[in-house]
């Protein structure tokens, strides 16, 4: 093993997070194909992504990749997401690896990937910083202009309300313009489309609890913290079992 440079970085989904985690590692004069990988994946990839791959003589380090085959020999795994909660974030796990400190702006950043909003403004963050830091998230994430015209809509024409549950039919595959723009008004919110489901805030924790297994399975995700998110994957489920979450999760929440 290459003792100055033990590990081999595998990049996974992209948000602001992940990019700014590529800049870290280039900051340390890492080399993309020699000291990391990056295809540039979305949200949700798995490690089957870079099979045939793996480095030989190092340790590979896949970020936020479901262990979707069997793992390499020398391998450690970076997530924060899912059933690992209590781990730092994914870009502070990083520059612990390296041996480095963040800077504010990484701070910030790895705040809004943590604990979103609430987590920037523990952190002093001020409203100017946060609109820019959410906007350059849902960039990363390929949010297009489009998408954004289609989350002012549906909020505007899909909105309504089971129990104390806000729920919004998506018109697009992006959620967080939808997030974005309601935060603060709704402490439980349900958003759907016919091929996912994502719900935040309040008791999200029991339905991690509840369906722990498709955690497990890759047919659900959540992360975030106690009042965070718990979500199915795109195309996990059929429409209708979509529909019957959505009508049985405000009764559970």
């Amino acid at each position: 093993m290459d003792q100055k440079k033990p590990y081999f970085f595998l990049l996974g989904g992209y948000d602001l997070e992940m990019s700014e985690i590529r800049k870290l590692l280039e900051q340390e004069r890492l080399q993309e194909g020699e000291d990391f990988l990056d295809k540039h994946l979305s949200w949700g990839a798995g490690l089957s992504a870079y099979e045939g791959s793996f480095h030989h003589s190092r340790i590979n380090v896949a970020i936020e990749l479901r262990e979707d085959i069997t793992l390499p020999g020398r391998y450690l795994r970076i997530d924060h997401h899912n059933e690992l909660p209590s781990r730092p974030t994914s870009i502070e796990q990083v520059a612990t690896l390296l041996g480095v400190g963040l800077s504010r702006w990484q701070e910030l950043v790895a705040a809004n990937d943590a604990s979103y909003i609430p987590g920037m403004k523990a952190l002093g963050a001020s409203s100017e910083e946060i609109g820019y830091i959410r906007r350059l998230d849902r960039i990363c994430q390929g949010i297009s202009e489009e998408d954004e015209k289609l989350a002012e809509t549906a909020i505007r024409e899909k909105l309504y309300f089971n129990r104390d549950v806000a729920i919004i039919q998506a018109l697009s595959s992006k959620f967080s313009p939808i997030t974005d723009r309601l935060f603060g008004k709704y402490e439980k919110m349900l958003i759907f489309s016919e091929r996912e489901l994502t719900y935040y805030g309040k008791n999200q924790s029991l339905l991690k609890t509840l369906f722990g297994h498709w955690i497990k399975s890759g047919t659900a995700y959540s992360g975030g913290g106690e009042e965070g998110f718990w979500g199915i994957s795109a195309g996990a489920l059929t429409e209708e079992e979509i529909l019957e979450l959505v009508a049985k999760i405000p009764e559970i929440v």
